[in-house]
């Protein structure tokens, strides 16, 4: 799937990956298909390789703009808001958009 995610029928193209500190959380906002904006929350363990989960459910709200979208996992995703100002772990992408810490 590369830089793509599956929303019910369609792709589509994850715009960025942030990590949380621990890189066991993420948030991936991304451009559907129709041109609308959104984001979803996800979490993995480093025990388990099968790799990053939605947990947010996030991912069915429409935004007309990434901003709007940015703006709206400020308020919903709690860890997001704390740290967005500490400065996020980058990595390469995995099969979800999630980034995997190098």
């Amino acid at each position: 799937r590369g830089n793509d995610v599956m929303d019910g029928n369609s792709r589509n193209r994850v715009i960025s990956s942030i990590n949380d500190p621990d890189a066991l959380k993420c948030v991936d906002f991304f451009q559907r298909p129709d041109g609308s904006f959104g984001y979803e929350e996800y979490r993995r363990d480093h025990e388990d390789l099968r790799g990053w989960f939605p947990v947010g459910g996030f991912s069915q709200i429409m935004f007309a703009t990434l901003d709007d979208a940015q703006n709206g996992a400020l308020r919903h995703i709690v860890w997001f808001g704390k740290f967005k100002d500490v400065g996020f772990k980058t990595g390469s992408r995995s099969e979800n958009g999630c980034s995997t810490p190098k």
